[in-house]
């Protein structure tokens, strides 16, 4: 794994990190109090240390397109707030997170074939992404049809 890889591995897992832990100090009252929730929250943390450990950057990135999206979910003051602290420990902010994955899914659309399981569900969630926002145009969207004409081509599973 070259050096850059390693950097962005530790950043993902970083972002990932203290945005759960943001998403905990956001959540109500009885989740807090709640045995398995607390539970749950720290089984996150374990899976993310678990795929930073295994060197698997894009279940990372999932994980923070995840986080991102529950993250963008809070009222406009405390989304700024939790984008600001995510900058400050990170450097990267909730925007990255969006700006990259497209920039990878242009790339990916451009060369019309998908190389790698972690690829093949960043468009399959990128579908989904469009249907959530307007599921009555998604059978026109240009971009969906593209990325099925993609997922289409693919003969054998991914083996990671």
């Amino acid at each position: 794994m070259e050096n850059s890889e390693k950097n962005e591995l530790q950043v993902v897992k970083e972002f990932c990190l203290e945005g759960i832990q943001i998403e905990w100090e956001n959540s109500p009252k009885e989740y807090k109090e709640d045995i398995q929730m607390r539970k749950t929250f720290e089984r996150l943390k374990e899976v993310v240390i678990d795929a930073y450990n295994k060197g698997q950057l894009g279940v990372l990135k999932s994980y923070s397109k995840d986080i991102t999206e529950s993250i963008r979910e809070y009222p406009f003051w405390k989304l700024k707030a939790a984008d600001k602290r995510l900058t400050e420990k990170t450097g990267l902010g909730l925007k990255f997170f969006k700006v990259a994955r497209h920039k990878e899914i242009k790339r990916i659309l451009k060369i019309g074939k998908v190389k790698t399981a972690d690829e093949y569900r960043l468009l399959e969630s990128r579908v989904e992404e469009v249907f959530e926002e307007n599921p009555d145009t998604i059978k026109y969207n240009e971009e969906v049809k593209k990325i099925n004409s993609i997922l289409e081509k693919i003969t054998k599973p991914f083996i990671e």
